[in-house]
């Protein structure tokens, strides 16, 4: 199967590329500037120019980090990855955030807790939902995966990573009041999610394995 993953460079998209060709798929990685980690650069904000990279691969991930600074890029790109996605037919998966993901037994969103969104981090949040937003109502086969609230690579999660996961329907994942998954773990998520050949749209949360 042939995968593009576009943020590749960064700390999940890494691990989506490392996770993909380990199990022995064809990956190009890609990213908005050139790199050692780069093996195409495209700007996913460019309909055309995304389409020219994603044309003849099966699936699309999404895996680029939400800058504060440039936020309004978010929807814009996440909306680009759709209908290039849905006019290839090609599946489509997006890295969001634990923002939009509700709390167990209260149907609050996490953004709004902030238990679980400490103020420092609502900008990053606001975007991810925004990002869900423009995702929500597009035609395609695609998946929006959100992570567990603390989200990080192995070695930085007292728990570290389980080597599988779950998906929660929407629901952030809290097990004994806590809420953390492995990059690593995700990643595992995303490649399922990227040849999966069931038609989706949906919104999951992924957590670790109960």
């Amino acid at each position: 199967m042939r995968i593009i993953v576009l943020g590749a460079a960064g700390a999940t998209g890494r691990r989506v590329v490392a996770e993909a060709r380990r199990r022995g798929h064809e990956v190009t990685a890609a990213g908005r500037t050139a790199g050692p980690a780069i093996d195409q650069v495209v700007d996913g904000r460019d309909a055309d120019a995304l389409a020219d990279a994603v044309r003849g691969h099966d699936a699309l991930v999404v895996a680029t980090r939400v800058n504060p600074k440039a936020a309004a890029e978010v929807p814009v790109l996440t909306r680009t990855a759709a209908r290039v996605a849905d006019g290839l037919g090609v599946r489509l998966v997006v890295v969001g955030g634990a923002a939009v993901l509700t709390v167990p037994g209260t149907g609050v969103l996490a953004l709004d807790d902030p238990g679980w969104v400490p103020p420092a981090i609502r900008p990053i949040a606001l975007a991810s939902v925004s990002q869900w937003d423009a995702l929500r109502d597009q035609p395609g086969d695609w998946v929006l995966l959100a992570p567990a609230a603390l989200f990080a690579p192995v070695e930085d999660l007292p728990g570290g990573a389980v080597g599988g996961y779950r998906l929660t329907g929407g629901e952030l994942p809290v097990i004994d009041g806590v809420s953390e998954l492995a990059m690593e773990d995700m990643a595992l998520a995303v490649v399922d999610q990227a040849v999966a050949s069931t038609l989706c749209r949906e919104l999951s949360g992924v957590g670790p394995a109960a």
